[in-house]
């Protein structure tokens, strides 16, 4: 071996039959190095470049190989004793940490040299130290989930070691996570040592404090094989190992980037885009308890796409309608409108004459209802009043009837008492369409004769005729989802309206779970969008009004789409009209007990954060006092939450609640008195309110801890037992109980209504959103790189709040129940 320089530095061991794919990869970092380096270390680089070449062409230089030389050695001590040789033995696992993975040996090579160096010097004090380092990196190459995460943050060009130390540091502090050397981020913490020892000589302590290197030849821990390892690691991961048969695999398409990702994103808004820049699609094949976890995971990764879809289509200039790769530019939907019923264009030659009109149709019907052509293919002529479940054009009144999808909910027991929801939805259609659909010349029945495969293959071979006309990529699928995102954008911008008009299932889709929209709404965002693309729009377009009034908070008398369990507003405006009645009541009787006058207020004050917030009341209300800004009445709230308040949000509260909530503390100080007279148990929690309280803080947080911490303390909100001895947490089932004989919903219902109420008024679904925290995970609305103004939040939910709460009746209210 001594007669190979690059053999010698990589400590090759005899007789490896991989040697040749460690020398390209050898070879592939020693590049990216040159790159980067000075004219004195290029020299000594291009060094070892040159031998590398010189033992590809004379293979002698190896000696024979031999594959069972290594099988009798545990993998342990094999990499150990040639750890600089293991580091380049395989490849990646995945194509798009290739690069990156790349970049940071690249730029360790120089320390991983010394630190080589030393060991052979002194292999008792520093083979532990290197056999270390180069496991840390070997096993970047086979990220876990929350290590890919880090590892494409991470550069992926080579840099000096003293930059990219720095910069895997900004990303550890962008996603509050510690560098430690113990735990599951050790493999970046090896690195980032190695990288800030790299121009020094203390390289002893390259692996951190307190480690204790192992001293002469003993046992391994425990020995493996690479099998072993990739078996765990797929464990560990989505994909699927031997032991699972084929009826327990979920199979689900996906698209993978090429490896070059980086530079893929910034050509994907080529009109010229190549066949080999295109995502590539694949299969995976998952686990059933994985899928919701590869689910969330693209949810995140989405998210990022869109934020960079959205800065790219400001510099574009083009913000009413930013572009994605799922969607259609202005310019490429005018060229689609332009050219869709021109059948003596040389575009439509791939259609034969007979399926001019209907494919025609089809393509129209496609981009402007954004349904599937699972649907659009029961397209049926029918002047049938009754609700169709098919989709019906309906002659005489020239509109369009599709079906919906409501949430799973139950209705409500008493429907006259919710907002009506109806299964359908009727949309008014250009005239365009009324003039296709004549020309089909279909009286009665299904309005497509040909089959729905016959039809797509058309529809596909127009569209690649204008794509190879005009140099564009239509397809259908970024047809089909451009009017439902657009009308998406659109006043009051939520993706609900949206998931309506598409007939998606809602529950798949948080936000509209909790949302009812009025179908003329809809109706009205529908025509806002095809007028303001279509091309050399008439005045007779249209044959209705385009005029639409929004429903006001107060009139619920629409025909809606979604929730079922959205009350009406006189529902709610009669439920605060008997909790104030019941509470007089029971103020002016002598004969009702101090517990029963405070559990009557308690139910008013619990009743008017529900409606007014959006708290939800599954758990307790409003744990602490110190959990409220009485300055600026922001609240923070933590109901469906983690260990670390991942899904922790802020409430706005109006001066309204605010002020109530001081008027509930000082009534409870005036019931302390009672309390004391009394012996009751539930002053212990009470007086617990005014001892000091560790909790977690935004580096360690820990919910379980801190709801330990504050178990003995009296909420801010409570009820009494019938003696008064007892403290009793608000639940549902104690606050229904002094709601009144009108309320027949379960409480959850408030949510839906303050939703639905906001909506009505125009509020943008985003401000919405972050009120009740609905969000996509990776999108939250306080994160790192959220554009969400917290002035404009407060400003605009404070308008519409308020309006809501003088609809309703609800004031701040000091009664004294101890009269």
């Amino acid at each position: 071996m001594g007669e190979s320089l690059a053999l010698d530095l990589l400590d090759a061991p005899p007789k490896q039959p991989q040697v040749f794919e460690v020398l390209d990869s050898f070879e592939r970092a020693l590049n990216l190095l040159e790159a980067v380096s000075d004219s004195d270390s290029r020299s000594g680089i291009q060094k070892i470049l040159d031998d590398i070449d010189a033992v590809k062409k004379n293979p002698h230089l190896i000696g024979r190989a031999s594959v069972e030389s290594t099988q009798n050695e545990s993998l342990y001590s094999y990499n150990k004793t040639n750890s600089l040789y293991s580091l380049f033995k395989f490849e990646p696992a995945s194509p798009e940490i290739e690069n990156i993975w790349y970049a940071m040996v690249a730029t360790a090579l120089p320390g991983l040299f010394r630190l080589e160096r030393r060991r052979k010097e002194d292999p008792i004090s520093h083979a532990d130290h290197m056999y270390q380092v180069t496991l840390a990196m070997r096993n970047l190459k086979k990220c876990f989930n929350h290590e890919r995460v880090l590892m494409l943050e991470m550069p992926d060009v080579p840099t000096s070691a003293q930059k990219y130390a720095e910069e895997m540091e900004k990303v550890f502090q962008h996603f509050d996570i510690r560098m430690e050397s113990t735990g599951k981020y050790r493999q970046f913490y090896l690195v980032h040592r190695l990288l800030s020892w790299q121009e020094g000589d203390a390289l002893v302590d390259v692996v951190g404090p307190g480690y204790r290197p192992r001293t002469g030849e003993r046992a391994p821990r425990r020995k493996s094989t690479l099998d072993a390892d990739i078996k765990e690691y797929q464990r560990k991961t989505f994909f699927v190992d031997e032991s699972h048969t084929e009826t327990h695999i979920r199979k689900i398409s996906t698209y993978f980037e090429r490896p070059n990702r980086r530079e893929a994103e910034q050509e994907k808004f080529a009109p010229d885009l190549e066949a080999e820049i295109k995502p590539v699609e694949s299969t995976l094949e998952l686990l059933p308890g994985k899928v919701m976890q590869y689910h969330f995971r693209r949810q995140r990764e989405g998210a990022g796409q869109r934020a960079r879809y959205a800065v790219q289509a400001i510099e574009l200039q083009n913000q009413q309608l930013p572009i994605t790769y799922s969607n259609l530019s202005e310019y490429e939907i005018q060229l689609f409108l332009e050219n869709l019923d021109r059948w003596k264009s040389s575009l439509w030659r791939v259609i034969p004459n007979d399926k001019l009109v209907e494919v025609s149709l089809w393509a129209a019907c496609r981009y402007l209802f954004s349904r599937s052509p699972d649907q659009l293919i029961n397209l049926r002529i029918s002047t049938n009043a009754e609700t169709p479940r098919l989709p019906t054009w309906n002659p005489q009144t020239k509109r369009i009837t599709f079906s919906t999808l409501s949430p799973k909910h139950k209705a409500s027991a008493s429907t006259a008492l919710s907002i009506p929801v109806g299964a359908q939805l009727t949309l008014e259609v250009p005239t365009l369409v009324q003039v296709l659909i004549e020309l089909v010349k279909v009286k009665s029945g299904l309005i497509f004769k040909s089959s729905k495969e016959e039809l797509e293959r058309y529809f596909s071979l127009l569209l690649n005729s204008i794509n190879a006309k005009y140099k564009v990529a239509l397809s259908a699928h970024r047809l089909q989802n451009t009017m439902a995102e657009h009308i998406s954008t659109l006043a009051p911008n939520d993706p609900v309206l949206a998931c309506y008009f598409t007939g998606a299932p809602p529950n798949s889709h948080m936000p509209a779970v909790y949302s009812a929209v009025p179908e003329n709404r809809i109706q009205q965002l529908f025509i806002q969008a095809w007028e303001r693309y279509s091309v050399a729009l008439k005045e007779d377009d249209w044959d209705g009004s385009r005029n639409f009034e929004l429903p006001s908070l107060i009139d619920f008398n629409h025909q809606f789409v979604g929730s079922m369990q959205v009350p009406q507003n006189e529902m709610v405006k009669s439920t605060v009209h008997d909790l104030l009645t019941r509470l007089n009541a029971d103020i002016a009787n002598p004969g009702v007990s101090i517990s029963r006058r405070h559990n009557s207020y308690t139910a008013y004050v619990c009743f008017m954060l529900l409606v007014l917030t959006g708290i939800r009341s599954l758990t307790t209300l409003l744990p602490g006092a110190m959990d409220v800004d009485w300055k600026s009445g922001i609240c923070f709230a933590s109901e469906k939450d983690n260990s670390r308040y991942s899904e922790a949000r802020l409430v706005y509260m109006l001066p309204l609640v605010v002020e109530q909530l001081q008027s509930y503390l000082q009534h409870v100080r005036q019931l302390r008195k009672y309390l004391v007279a009394n012996g009751s148990e539930a002053l212990v929690k009470l007086d617990a309110r005014h001892e000091e309280i560790k909790l977690s803080n935004h580096i360690r947080p820990d919910r379980s801890a801190d709801l330990n911490s504050i178990d003995g303390v009296a909420p801010m909100v409570f009820m009494l037992g019938e003696s008064g001895s007892t403290m009793i947490e608000v639940k549902a089932k104690q606050l229904q109980q002094y709601m009144g004989d009108k309320w027949s919903m379960r409480i959850g219902a408030t949510r839906h209504f303050i939703r639905t109420a906001l909506l009505l008024g125009g509020t943008s679904g985003e401000l919405i959103d972050a009120l009740l925290g609905h969000w996509i995970r990776g999108a939250e609305p306080w994160g790192v790189y959220s554009s969400l103004p917290p002035r404009i939040w407060k400003s605009e939910l404070k308008s519409r709040i308020d309006q809501m709460a003088t609809q309703l009746g609800f004031k701040a209210l000091k009664p004294n129940i101890f009269r």
